[in-house]
């Protein structure tokens, strides 16, 4: 597997099945100190498998990216995100989401990128007011009511997206992250929606380059496992 064409590709994984504790422990082994502490921060068996799963697609992709035959170094900012620390003059960038079902992955030559997947799943749609412009607002309620929940996830994923790729707290800025270019970031955002099935939304966010038609799946296999 290569990375080549186009600037940006974005890889997904599915969950599959829980890892027995012989699998969980080997394949924590495999990691470093640093990630294995972040995962056993979580107390959900499910939250650690998951996050597991994503550490490895990312040092996977990334390792054949560099065609490297040792593990990349990937550490994190103080807002949380990765970055890769053994490829410093890279002009590129990476990020990767997961929840539920799936694990995404999202690496470009250049410029910047964030990605969000999100479950969708019923909610009280007046939450909006807290996390959506009043003009997005108007926008939610103007949708006929079969659209709203779809509509109020391409915005969310949206938001999440692009305060990944700007690298900022998402609760800071949530009213003002959008893509329209009076936004309060400047960046022109190449913007587009996936899903990935019935039930997952997903949203990539690039600053170079157009955003990928399809999305690279991965086998457990294909990530080392």
């Amino acid at each position: 597997m290569k990375i080549t064409e186009p600037m940006i590709q974005l890889f997904a994984s599915a969950f599959g099945e829980p890892f027995s504790d012989f699998q969980m422990k080997k394949y924590m082994n495999e990691l470093s100190p640093e990630e294995q502490e972040r995962i056993l921060q979580y107390k959900n068996p499910e939250d650690r498998q998951r996050t597991l799963l994503a550490s490895k697609m990312t040092s996977a992709i990334l390792e054949r990216y560099f065609d490297k035959k040792h593990p990349v170094q990937i550490k994190r900012d103080n807002m949380g995100r990765p970055y890769l620390c053994s490829e410093p003059a890279w002009g590129g960038d990476f990020n990767l989401s997961h929840s539920g079902a799936w694990i995404l992955c999202a690496v470009a030559n250049s410029g910047r990128v964030g990605i969000d997947v999100e479950r969708i799943e019923p909610i009280d749609l007046s939450a909006a007011a807290y996390c959506f412009s009043d003009d997005e607002c108007r926008r939610l309620f103007r949708q006929p009511a079969e659209n709203q929940l779809h509509f109020f996830y391409e915005r969310w994923t949206e938001k999440e997206a692009l305060a990944k790729t700007v690298g900022v707290g998402l609760l800071e800025t949530i009213t003002d992250l959008k893509a329209e270019p009076h936004s309060s970031h400047t960046v022109k955002w190449n913007v587009k929606h996936y899903c990935l099935d019935r039930e997952y939304l997903a949203c990539l966010v690039s600053t170079e380059g157009c955003c990928p038609e399809e999305i690279v799946f991965l086998a457990h296999r294909d990530i080392g496992l």
